[in-house]
């Protein structure tokens, strides 16, 4: 049985066929994805924060970006693989399922976000706006801070406290991403963590979700091969 936050059958990269308080559990662990990190600095030399940090700005600054990724919740277990690719406030987040067939999250317009599927070939509008998506992979709007050092995966963990909350379409609960995590070694994104909650309809948190995004590949530039964006499929489900 997979966690919830990989049941993307219903994820942020799932559909309206899903119950409301599901979706974003889902959603939430999708986006978020984060260990509780130890606040103390770890000494790093200037050099090599400035070097890190240049890494991130590189790939939030980019237009063209491509990654080939894991997902895990860290609270649950499970993983799911996936793929994205980026073209300005366009683009495509793409998963094999194990049933064979592809799961697509699509924004052919930089404006709508829709999920696709090849088994029952059609698309439906996202819950979530477009701006949870682009957390993946744009700059937080927060200042970072240099955390320990992960000597596991060998990279140097930078945090940044968004404290960001989210609305969901048909649903009275919100969802709050409290922080994100950057971990690099040199020119390298190891990994991006993110940790949140699921806001009952008075605001307050309910259910925590965390999880990391392991980059087995990571690629910026205009050399990017782009698939096409359009939508394969009818929409259904309109709101």
């Amino acid at each position: 049985m997979k966690s919830k936050g990989l049941i993307i059958g219903c994820l942020i990269l799932s559909g309206a066929g899903c119950a409301i308080t599901v979706v974003i559990i889902i959603i939430a662990a999708l986006v978020l994805s984060g260990n509780q990190a130890n606040n103390n600095n770890s000494g790093v030399d200037s050099n090599t924060t400035n070097r890190e940090l240049q890494t991130a700005q590189k790939y939030f600054d980019a237009s063209k970006k491509y990654a080939g990724f894991t997902s895990t919740d860290l609270i649950d277990g499970g993983s799911e693989s996936g793929e994205h690719w980026v073209d300005g406030n366009k683009f495509m987040i793409l998963f094999q399922q194990e049933n064979g067939f592809k799961r697509w999250v699509l924004s052919p317009d930089g404006s709508n976000v829709y999920f696709c599927y090849e088994e029952k070939k059609t698309c439906e509008p996202a819950v979530a706006g477009i701006d949870l998506y682009f957390s993946r992979w744009q700059k937080p709007a927060a200042t970072s801070e240099t955390l320990e050092y992960d000597a596991t995966n060998s990279c140097q963990k930078y945090k940044y406290n968004t404290n960001k909350t989210y609305n969901i379409a048909g649903s009275s609960n919100g969802f709050e991403n409290e922080y994100i995590i950057y971990c690099i070694q040199g020119d390298t994104i190891v990994y991006k963590e993110d940790k949140g909650y699921i806001l009952k309809s008075d605001g307050t948190r309910s259910s925590e979700t965390q999880s990391r995004t392991t980059f087995t590949q990571l690629k910026t530039g205009n050399s990017i091969q782009i698939p096409d964006l359009t939508l394969p499929y009818p929409v259904t489900n309109k709101r």
